[in-house]
């Protein structure tokens, strides 16, 4: 029997254990090679974000597993992200799905949502995506991606930093402006979240990315870039630029490439093989030109919050106690 917990937030070793276990099974039946194994303390990080609300989170349990995991946020639309169990039994797998959906449901209708809802589809043609379109046979969906995942294959020629400007190694104390100039840069797309000054500066102590900031004559840091190499779930090294972002009053000025252009040589000469990045959905000509080709696209699925199951089995909100 399938039980459903709501509100879980950390703290109990065996279940932390058990989600950081299904997030890496979900990766190694996505794009093993471009995602990085989850630990219990990534887990665990995440459980401290400031970001976290128990309300947005559940979990389905099957005879002591955990099976399924997923988010219902509210931002500037209802949101659902899943993570399922693809090593489950069929039955298993579609029933974990459609309780996690109704929940999610359920949820935003608890908070007074209504409206559209989107469903994060993983990689397209890839099992959640798959999994996803069977459930949702029937239902009005709007299929959309929101990112392209670009393999690096090669730059022939290294763009020129602009005149006026230069780019060198990022410190600790560049956190505050880099935040500034993310949530700056990314704010127009419907997908932004605010990323907050403890969570920056959890994130670069944690993982201790490359850092290359870009400086114009001022001084003023305008743009950065940040990657990092990590064991993927396939067990072999990975590198990847994370982040791409310049200040929106000095964009269009060939700084967004000669940042790329130089944390990707930075990879290189540690002898990385695997370059990855997920270009934002209308850039990827631009990625084109920096040696990058399309592998996948991280797809999107939007319908109405009516059109998602509705019928939700009695659950469990978890305690401490």
């Amino acid at each position: 029997m399938l039980r459903l917990v709501e509100g879980y937030c950390g703290g109990n070793d065996w279940v932390d254990n058990g989600i950081a276990l299904l997030y890496n099974k979900c990766r190694l039946a996505s794009i093993a090679w471009a995602m990085r194994a989850k630990s219990v303390d990534n887990v665990r990080d995440m459980f401290k974000s400031t970001w976290f609300d128990p309300r947005e989170f559940a979990l389905v349990m099957f005879d002591n597993r955990i099976v399924g995991c997923a988010w219902a946020l509210i931002e500037r639309n209802c949101r659902i992200g899943l993570c399922i169990d693809p090593y489950q039994p069929p039955w298993v797998v579609e029933e974990a799905t459609r309780m996690l959906l109704a929940w999610a449901r359920h949820s935003f209708e608890k908070r007074g949502a209504r409206g559209v809802v989107t469903i994060g589809g993983w990689d397209q043609f890839g099992f959640m995506y798959r999994l996803l379109r069977r459930i949702l046979d029937g239902v009005l969906l709007l299929e959309d991606y929101v990112a392209t995942l670009m393999v690096y294959v090669g730059l022939k020629s290294k763009p020129s930093v602009p005149e006026g400007y230069m780019i060198k190694r990022g410190s600790m104390s560049d956190i505050p402006r880099v935040v500034e100039i993310f949530n700056k840069a990314f704010s127009i797309y419907d997908w932004f979240h605010p990323w907050d000054l403890e969570d920056a500066r959890r994130y670069f102590e944690r993982y201790k990315p490359i850092l290359y900031v870009a400086v114009d004559r001022n001084g003023e840091i305008v743009g950065y870039a940040d990657a990092m190499v990590f064991k993927a779930v396939d067990d072999r090294e990975t590198g990847v630029v994370a982040t791409v972002a310049v200040d929106p009053n000095h964009q269009r000025r060939g700084l967004g490439k000669a940042l790329v252009a130089t944390i990707v040589k930075e990879l290189e000469n540690k002898s990385v093989k695997r370059i990855y990045l997920d270009g934002v959905k209308g850039l990827e000509a631009l990625y084109a030109k920096l040696g990058f080709k399309e592998y996948s696209r991280w797809i999107r699925f939007t319908t109405t919050l009516p059109s998602l199951p509705q019928s939700l089995p009695s659950y469990s909100i978890y305690t401490r106690d």
